[in-house]
């Protein structure tokens, strides 16, 4: 699931509405650094509401050097995602062992709770809801580990009380990537945010 360009029989394939959400989340990042400006983020952002295909869809953010997460997971060699996938809000360990694995999809925001338990969050075959993931924990004596793709981008807003938060392997931050947002209290606990190259 790594991001490469997408052949010409790709770009042919009729767009997802996660596809034209994350190009428009490009297309809002690129404005907020500057690289575009509020009336070309207009027009830009109309016409990917309305793009029909996967190439329409490309040629709004050519210029802007990538391709979006979602249609390089959803169109570029890949299966499109059931019409329901599975979603977590909320994963709680209490005394136990939680674990997202294989293909389910990572909401905007969601909590996580664990006391003297384990979450294992693994988002290597996940699609994401959006662009941004809030994730916002609260961990008393736990352990939060969670799997990325390379690339991915991580902001560390926690609170830590004698506790650890470790980034591994994750590479070069990617501007296509999901920023993954940490928020909430960690006591006594650890987590690890680790990245892996190539397929789960």
């Amino acid at each position: 699931m790594q991001a490469s360009e997408p052949s010409a029989r790709e770009l042919e394939l009729r767009a997802s509405d996660l596809d034209r959400s994350a190009v428009v989340d490009i297309l809002q990042a690129a404005c907020a650094d500057g690289r575009i400006s509020l009336p070309e983020h207009s027009e830009r952002t109309d016409s990917a509401l309305r793009a029909k295909t996967v190439g329409e869809l490309s040629r709004l953010i050519a210029d802007l050097g990538h391709v979006p997460r979602s249609i390089v997971m959803s169109s570029a060699g890949q299966p499109p995602p059931p019409v329901e996938l599975p979603s977590y809000s909320s994963s709680r360990a209490v005394m136990s062992e939680v674990r997202r694995t294989g293909a389910w999809l990572v909401p905007e925001q969601m909590s996580v709770t664990g006391m003297m338990g384990e979450i294992r969050l693994d988002m290597r075959e996940a699609y994401f809801a959006s662009h941004r993931i809030l994730i916002d924990v609260s961990l008393l004596m736990a352990e939060l580990q969670i799997r990325v793709h390379q690339g991915t981008r991580v902001e560390d807003r926690t609170r830590l009380i004698a506790a650890d938060l470790n980034t591994k392997s994750l590479g070069t931050p990617r501007p296509d990537a999901p920023l993954i947002v940490l928020t909430g209290s960690c006591v006594m606990s650890s987590i690890t945010v680790r990245g892996y190259d190539g397929a789960a």
